[in-house]
C-alpha cells in the first residue's frame, strides 16, 4: 500500500511539473513570436493602417490578422502607441 501511495505521489508531483514546463514554454514561443513580429517594419505599417482606436476592436483585428493570443495582442498594441505616438489612429476615418 505504500508503494502505490509513493508512487501516486510521483506522478501527480511529475504531472505538476510537466503543466508548468508547458506553459512556460509556450509562454517564452508566445513571446519569441511576438518579438520577431516588432523586428519587421510590415508589422508596424499594418498597425497603422488598421488600429481604429476601439481597443476590443484592435485586439481582434491582431487576434485574427497576427494568432496573438489577448496578452501578447495588447502588448503589441502598447508597443506601438510607445513607439509611434505620432501615429494613433490614422485608420480613422
Amino acid at each position: 500500500m505504500t508503494f502505490i501511495a509513493l508512487t501516486n505521489i510521483f506522478l501527480i508531483i511529475l504531472f505538476v511539473f510537466t503543466m508548468l514546463f508547458v506553459r512556460w514554454r509556450n509562454h517564452k514561443l508566445k513571446q519569441a513570436y511576438l518579438a520577431r513580429l516588432l523586428k519587421q517594419p510590415e508589422t508596424f505599417e499594418w498597425l497603422s493602417r488598421n488600429l481604429s482606436g476601439d481597443e476590443v476592436k484592435d485586439i481582434q483585428a491582431i487576434l485574427t490578422h497576427f494568432g496573438l493570443p489577448l496578452q501578447e495582442s495588447k502588448q503589441l498594441i502598447n508597443i506601438f502607441h510607445s513607439q509611434n505616438p505620432g501615429k494613433m489612429y490614422s485608420g480613422l476615418k
